[in-house]
């Protein structure tokens, strides 16, 4: 595949990517110039972000569990 043709797919993933966030959210990646920057932008503010919410949850769930099964609290 050509160079150009590269970049003009490169191009749409960035457009498509861009409909389906928040305002917020392209301000963060405007910088960006291209759809592989853009990606990785969002994962480190977003995805690396959720990772402490989510282990709490886990710990949260593996307490419930425990509480039930007798093994604690």
């Amino acid at each position: 595949m050509s160079q150009e043709r590269w970049k003009v797919l490169d191009g749409k993933v960035m457009s498509s990517t861009e409909l389906h966030l928040s305002n917020e959210m392209i301000c963060n990646i405007m910088e960006e110039k291209s759809a592989k920057g853009t990606w990785d932008k969002l994962e480190k503010l977003y995805i690396e972000a959720d990772q402490p919410r989510k282990e709490r949850k886990r710990v949260e769930a593996l307490k419930s569990t425990m509480v039930t099964q007798g093994n604690f609290g």
